[in-house]
């Protein structure tokens, strides 16, 4: 499948990954967000080197209270911990606190400031952020990945719609606006090291972003504010939760899950949103949806909708 690059010359087609083969790569299809809830916690709790989640939304409800505590487990244990997130997409103060406690034990969280002062780095600066237009600061970071120890052999991940909140783990059996229906996959192999590339040009991308404010590179001031805590005694925040969503939280924590995996030609693609990049559009209009027989299922429900209309565009243009 030949792709094409997007509109900026010195981007070009660097963020395009190869395809992988099928003896190099297997999938497993996770049902619904119970199962992949199930998966995440099992594979974060067996991590044993490193731990890379991005998410537009990481909300600091019950199943996101859960995976905190077991981050800060992590992390204390030396393990490489990195979180990025979309903090204007995630204004409550109870979620913006889980940021603050994930960040003063040493967990790097890039997209949040304390304060909320993650203003100071959507300010548009040409010349030390190349290709931000500051008439689109809406071209957030859609990403949900969710790679553990990615750098080894045994590296796996998720990838798919579903970001990190009660809503799309179908945590509330009892309430129908809480039971959302999205998709992930789980991946071995080849595609896991693109994964932890894609992860890391995205965290660099923040890291950059923070460097070009100078002396507001909030990053300068985290050491020091980490080992100020350290001596007086860290903030003890109190995060509202329900039990009984709780109780829910640890079942399906501890629910068995039997992945059926499978070897698949696999390639993973990335729309960097500030570098107008399509490659997801590009791929799944190549594969004329219209001409699907049964199904033709995308796992990430936004992208889906929006790819849709333009396949039934496209199909009314190759009549």
């Amino acid at each position: 499948m030949i792709l094409s690059a997007g509109p900026l010359p010195d981007i070009g087609l660097n963020g395009l990954f190869p395809v992988h083969d099928a003896n190099a790569t297997r999938i497993a299809i996770l049902n619904n967000g119970d199962d992949a809830f199930a998966a995440r916690i099992h594979m974060l709790k067996a991590a044993d080197t490193s731990v890379r989640i991005q998410a537009l939304i990481f909300t600091a409800d019950e199943s996101g209270q859960y995976i905190a505590r077991i981050l800060k487990e992590k992390k204390a244990q030396g393990l490489d911990v990195r979180v990025i997130v979309d903090a204007f997409s995630n204004p409550s103060f109870q979620t913006q606190n889980l940021y603050f406690d994930l960040k003063q034990w040493g967990i790097e969280v890039e997209g949040y400031e304390a304060m909320l002062l993650q203003w100071l780095n959507e300010v548009p600066i040409p010349k030390l952020i190349p290709h931000v237009d500051p008439n689109q600061l809406d071209m957030r970071f859609h990403e949900k990945m969710w790679i553990i120890d990615g750098e080894t052999d045994h590296g796996t991940a998720v990838a798919g719609g579903l970001n990190i909140a009660n809503e799309y783990f179908r945590i509330d059996p009892e309430s129908p606006d809480g039971n959302w229906r999205d998709q992930d996959i789980v991946l071995q192999g080849a595609v896991v090291r693109d994964m932890v590339t894609a992860f890391d040009r995205n965290f660099d991308y923040f890291v950059e972003v923070k460097k070009s404010r100078g002396i507001l590179n909030t990053n300068l001031y985290w050491k020091a504010t980490r080992k100020v805590l350290e001596e007086t005694g860290r903030i003890k925040f109190h995060f509202d939760a329900d039990p009984r969503l709780e109780n829910r939280v640890r079942e399906l924590a501890a629910r068995e899950l039997t992945l059926d995996f499978q070897p698949a030609r696999a390639r993973f693609f990335q729309n960097r949103p500030r570098y107008r990049e399509t490659y997801i559009e590009q791929a799944y209009l190549r594969c004329q949806p219209w001409r699907a027989k049964r199904r033709l299922v995308v796992p990430s429900s936004r992208e889906a909708v929006l790819l849709t209309r333009r396949a039934h565009s496209a199909r009314g243009e190759a009549k």
